[in-house]
């Protein structure tokens, strides 16, 4: 939820049905002019004398939107680190990463995190949880082949929290547009 002035709008929901969309609280109805908070509509005037014309600003604030650039899906790659070898790991875990940058989306690979965890070292839950909250700002879950228990426990975090997680590239490109 995004407070607008006294408004509130859920622009998550707006956006998840199509309307992306950059949001304005107030706007003129005679000159178009826009504010974006109610405050600010305020401070410049209200419902005073418009510019255009000399007609009275409409004194009920509206709604209006502007289409922006649409924002690539992005997508969070869990996969084994630990379990196994950890450099054929990481590579396979970058690879992926670049297969799905190649193909337009923005990437989030945690095994990129191997050198914040050789100079600031961290515990495992730590680690975990502060995948978890990457993952919350993720529109989608790639989960790598291979044992590892970290994967596992993200992949039931995304589930419980609405993120579609996916074993396929193919299925996820073709569904992750």
């Amino acid at each position: 939820m995004k407070p607008i002035g006294e408004f509130v709008l859920d622009v998550q929901w707006a956006n998840a049905r199509g309307h992306d969309m950059d949001i304005w609280a107030m706007r003129c109805q005679k000159c178009g002019e826009r504010f974006a908070t109610i405050k600010e509509w305020v401070e410049r005037g209200g419902p005073t004398t418009c510019p255009v014309g000399g007609d009275p600003r409409a004194p009920t604030p509206i709604l209006s939107a502007t289409p922006r650039a649409k924002r690539p899906k992005l997508i969070y790659v869990s996969g084994p680190l630990t379990t196994g070898q950890l450099t054929a790991n990481v590579r396979a875990a970058l690879d992926i990463g670049k297969a799905l940058i190649d193909r337009g989306y923005a990437v989030v690979v945690p095994h990129e995190k191997l050198l914040t965890e050789i100079l600031h070292p961290m515990s495992y839950d730590e680690w975990l949880n502060y995948d978890f909250r990457i993952i919350l700002c993720c529109d989608a879950l790639y989960r790598m082949p291979g044992e590892s228990h970290g994967g596992d426990e993200e992949v039931k975090f995304a589930q419980k929290n609405g993120i579609p997680v996916y074993t396929s590239l193919d299925l996820l490109c073709a569904i992750e547009r």
